[in-house]
């Protein structure tokens, strides 16, 4: 951003609205698998960061690439020569299948090291990061759950959302029969009735 207001303005969304101020405190930046890893919305010396350990590319998983924020990160990948791919999830919204079967493609086809992220680095990475150890690594449902985290300012005191509720309705499937995540995803699961469910407060139980 060349306009210094547009700068500040970016700024004060980035610390303030965004909830960026408590990310001097916390992150969700860790490695998954081997030169896989995931993180919450970075800041430039996190992606400076990145850069000093061979990363390359970087997945956003937010829902809006035009947004002030992805302007700065846009801008902050294209001086550091990192390659972005926007691949947009909603935080509160079942994602469509076409679109997670998507970001597998992309990270299966990928060099490594890669990191992908969202705002806090919680339900929608730990959704891609929970699949990820499935899918590439063969680890049991239980321990995979474990990266979706409520650590994070906004949803701290939440008991659920709505990919927490999608993995239980996966875990249930696969215990009763043996699945994979991907096929699972391609064949079996029903956003819009998980979706619907959840919506309308139906108990976690019910949504498996």
């Amino acid at each position: 951003m060349s306009n210094p207001t547009a700068q500040r303005a970016a700024q004060i969304w980035w610390h303030i609205f965004n909830q960026n101020f408590a990310q001097f405190f916390r992150y969700n930046c860790r490695q998954i698998i081997p030169g896989l890893s995931r993180d919450n919305q970075p800041l430039l010396a996190w992606m400076v960061h990145y850069k000093s350990v061979c990363v390359r590319k970087i997945i956003n998983l937010r829902k809006s690439p035009q947004h002030t924020l992805s302007t700065v990160e846009t801008e902050s990948c294209q001086v550091l020569s990192l390659t972005l791919i926007n691949r947009p999830l909603v935080a509160d919204r079942a994602a469509p299948a076409e679109v997670i079967l998507e970001i597998f493609q992309i990270l299966w086809k990928m060099k490594n090291p890669v990191v992908f992220h969202s705002k806090s680095g919680t339900t929608r990475t730990g959704l891609i990061a929970t699949a990820c150890m499935k899918v590439f690594q063969a680890v049991s449902v239980a321990s995979a759950k474990s990266q979706i985290s409520t650590y994070s300012v906004g949803i701290a005191f939440g008991t659920c959302n709505i990919y927490q509720c999608i993995l239980d309705g996966f875990q249930s499937r696969h215990f009763h029969a043996a699945i994979g995540l991907k096929d699972w995803i391609a064949n079996e699961n029903d956003n819009e009735k998980r979706q619907a469910g959840f919506d309308s407060n139906r108990p976690r139980r019910e949504l498996a």
